[in-house]
Order: structure tokens, then C-alpha cells, then sequence
């Protein structure tokens, strides 16, 4: 997010979330964007989850380590549409593989593509004068 530009349906991710202040924060430059908080603490996840559905903010809230991907659970935050009302709504879910915060591990393609040579790069075909910038 840089500035002012936040996009409808752009991603926040704040890893570290607690009670979920910098999402409602990220909420006030577009309520439309898709909002991610994890932290490690259960409290503070449920205080983010209660945030979100006060705000009527969508995204997800999970309980888990963000440093060492360990997934405990989490909570997909939507809104559903009633009588001209967006009513927030919470389902709650202990599979990781449902979660867009947790990292999926990598799949290995045991079919790697085999180089008998070096790899060339290619040359510009403008080339530059090589004279970098001041930053001051």
C-alpha cells in the first residue's frame, strides 16, 4: 500500500495484528480492500475478529505463528447482503489449507527442466551511460 492508493479488493496484511488497529486504520483509506491479520495470541485475535465485524470488513483473522507458520485457527470475516444491509458474519474453520495467510508449503515438480549450458543474458539494446542517480 503506498500513500493513498488502496484499491477496492486490494490485500492488507498486518502479520502481527493484535486487537487489529492498523486494519481498521487501513480501513479508513478504502473499506473495500480484503483485510488479513494473524497473531499469536487467541484473545487478541478474537478482539480483530470482533473489530472486523463491527466495521462490516471483510477478510480473515487467523490464529497462528507467523514466523514459524504453525496454524492453530481461523476466521474467514464476510458480509451478506439483507434488505439492503450488509450484515457481517464470521465462519470459523482449523484447516490451514483454507487459510490465505498460511503459507502453503511447495510443491516439488520432480519433472525439472534440465540446462546443458550456461545461461546468457541478454544485452540492452539501448545500453545506459552507467551514471546512477543522486538520492541527495
Amino acid at each position: 500500500m503506498s500513500g493513498d492508493t488502496l484499491k477496492d479488493g486490494q490485500k492488507v496484511l498486518d502479520p502481527a495484528c493484535g486487537s487489529g488497529r492498523m486494519l481498521l486504520a487501513a480501513a479508513k483509506r478504502n473499506r473495500f480492500a480484503l483485510f488479513y491479520g494473524a497473531d499469536l495470541d487467541n484473545t487478541c485475535c478474537k478482539m480483530a475478529l470482533v473489530n472486523m465485524l463491527l466495521n462490516s470488513l471483510t477478510g480473515e483473522i487467523a490464529h497462528m505463528n507467523s514466523l514459524s507458520n504453525e496454524f492453530f485457527t481461523g476466521y474467514k470475516v464476510l458480509t451478506t447482503l439483507v434488505n439492503g444491509f450488509n450484515i457481517p458474519f464470521y465462519v470459523e474453520f482449523a484447516e490451514p489449507e483454507l487459510s490465505h495467510i498460511w503459507l502453503h508449503p511447495l510443491k516439488v515438480n520432480q519433472n525439472k527442466p534440465v540446462f546443458k549450458e550456461l545461461f546468457q543474458p541478454i544485452r540492452a539494446g539501448n545500453p545506459t551511460n552507467g551514471v546512477q542517480g543522486s538520492l541527495f
